[in-house]
């Protein structure tokens, strides 16, 4: 047999075993357009309660398990934890700010007062959701800035999104990720003195 032949049947053996180990190892998993992991047997769903806010709003995202499986996360109670300026503090909900440049999304970390000060905060916990059960999170615009200190900064406006990350199983070396949808954060605008 020609050495070509050999090479191109070792490449589709290789290449079936690699399609069957996904198709019957769990889940085949993709994102689509909105975000959504895609896989054959359901998809995570992550979604904002509006597409606009003013700044200074309260933005709370819902977390829903559509899988035919448990997943894991990082919470407290029934909330994701967010990511923010505590080191070492484990978390399942990042918040993104497109980039001027329109292309890259950049992390941005949720204030606390503890980042500032000494306080007991709860360290979020390795929570299981059962299939069809939702979390939820919720950020109230505030971003950590160290010349803004213990009160903190709002948010700028601009275009935002959640990222949430999750595990398929209780080892947390796997994360996997899904992104909400985009939502804006508009400047607040003040009544003037005759309106108010």
């Amino acid at each position: 047999m020609d050495l070509r032949i050999k090479i191109l049947i070792g490449i589709l053996v290789v290449g079936i075993l690699i399609a069957n180990i996904l198709l019957t190892n769990k889940l085949v998993i993709f994102e689509n357009q909105r975000g959504e992991v895609i896989t054959k047997k359901g998809k995570i769903t992550l979604t904002t309660d509006k597409t606009e806010y003013e700044q200074g709003e309260k933005i709370k995202v819902t977390i829903k398990n559509n899988l035919n499986q448990n997943i894991w996360y990082y919470g407290t109670e029934e909330y994701a934890a967010l990511y923010s300026c505590l080191e070492d503090y484990r978390y399942a909900l990042k918040i993104q700010k497109l980039a001027k440049s329109k292309d890259i999304w950049n992390d941005v970390k949720a204030h606390y007062n503890c980042c500032f000060m000494i306080c007991y905060v709860k360290a979020p916990e390795l929570k299981e959701l059962n299939p069809k059960e939702k979390i939820f999170g919720i950020w109230n615009q505030k971003i950590s800035n160290s010349k803004a200190g213990i009160v903190g900064k709002l948010a700028e406006p601009g275009k935002y999104r959640f990222v949430f990350v999750y595990y398929l199983s209780n080892n947390t070396n796997y994360p996997n990720y899904v992104y909400s949808n985009e939502f804006t954060i508009k400047e607040k605008v003040e009544a003037s003195a005759e309106y108010k």
